[in-house]
C-alpha cells in the first residue's frame, strides 16, 4: 500500500526542495499498483527520505539529477478593452514577457472585469523571482505597449503576481535524456508528470499526456487493453537532422577511408 498523511500546505505545492510538512497521523491506502503524479522535486524528496538505494533500485538515479527552474506569471486587469485583441498567445523576445494572452481569447475573462484581462509569462524568472511586484508590473506594462500598441493608454486597475519557486524541470543540455519513462523497475509503480520522457515540453499538455501514457503502461502490464493515443516523433532529433547526420557520417567515413 501507500502510506499518506494530510499536508499542512495550502495551494499549489511548487517548493524547490519538494519538502512538505505533514501531520503526524498516517494512513495506509491498500493498492495493487501506483501511478505517481508527484512533481520532480516532490518525488526526489520522497525517494531521498528512503535512502539512495531506493532510487537506484527503481532505476531513477539519472532522473533524480534533473534540476528545476522557477516561473513568474502576472495577471493584469485594465480599465478598458484593448482592441484589437491579440490572436492566441503571441511569443515575444527582447522584452520582459515571453508571451501574453487576452483572457477573452480562451473565454476565461471574468464577467465583472472593467476591461481586458491579460496574463503574462515573464522572462528570466530565475533572475527576477525576488523582484518587487511594482517593478515587474512597470516593466510589463511598458513592454506591452512596445509589442502591442493598442494597449497604449490602458490603465492597470488590478494585478496578481504568482511566484512559482519550482515550476518545471530545467531544460539544460543533456536533460532530455535523463527524463524517466513511465515504467520503473518496480512492476507496480509507474510515473506521470511533465518531467517524464515524452514528446512535449514541460507543460500542462505534457503532464496530461504523461498521465495517459502511465495509465496505458499500467493497463498493459496487467494484461488489459491499453489506451489509444498518438505518439509523436522525439523532438530532439527531427527527420531533417537524422538525414544530415547520416550524410555527415557517410562523408566522414569516406574521407577517412
Amino acid at each position: 500500500g501507500v502510506v499518506v498523511a494530510r499536508s499542512r500546505a495550502t495551494g499549489p505545492v511548487h517548493i524547490a526542495d519538494g519538502a512538505v510538512t505533514c501531520d503526524a497521523e498516517e494512513t495506509t491506502l491498500p493498492c495493487e499498483a501506483v501511478v505517481s503524479a508527484l512533481s520532480l522535486q516532490g518525488l526526489r524528496a520522497l525517494l531521498d527520505a528512503t535512502g539512495p538505494h531506493t532510487t537506484r533500485a527503481l532505476g531513477l538515479a539519472d532522473a533524480m539529477t534533473l534540476t528545476t527552474t522557477p516561473a513568474l506569471s502576472l495577471i493584469l486587469t485594465f480599465d478598458r478593452k484593448i482592441r484589437p485583441m491579440p490572436d492566441g498567445a503571441p511569443r515575444c523576445t527582447g522584452v520582459a514577457m515571453r508571451d501574453f494572452v487576452d483572457f477573452e481569447c480562451p473565454q476565461r475573462a471574468p464577467h465583472d472585469a472593467p476591461g481586458s484581462v491579460y496574463q503574462f509569462v515573464i522572462t528570466r524568472a530565475d533572475e527576477r523571482i525576488d523582484d518587487p511586484a511594482d517593478r515587474i508590473i512597470t516593466d510589463i506594462t511598458r513592454d506591452l505597449v512596445s509589442v502591442w500598441p493598442s494597449a497604449r493608454g490602458a490603465r492597470v486597475v488590478d494585478a496578481a503576481l504568482e511566484r512559482i519557486g519550482s515550476a518545471m524541470f530545467a531544460a539544460l543540455p543533456g536533460a532530455h535524456k535523463k527524463r524517466p519513462g513511465v515504467a520503473t523497475r518496480a512492476p507496480n509503480l509507474h510515473l506521470a508528470g511533465d518531467f517524464t520522457h515524452h514528446e512535449l515540453n514541460a507543460s500542462m499538455e505534457g503532464a496530461a499526456f504523461s498521465g495517459r501514457r502511465a495509465a496505458d503502461a499500467l493497463l498493459r502490464a496487467r494484461g488489459l487493453a491499453g489506451l489509444d493515443f498518438t505518439v509523436l516523433d522525439d523532438p530532439t532529433v527531427s527527420h531533417t537532422l537524422r538525414g544530415l547526420r547520416q550524410r555527415f557520417r557517410r562523408e566522414f567515413f569516406n574521407s577517412a577511408g
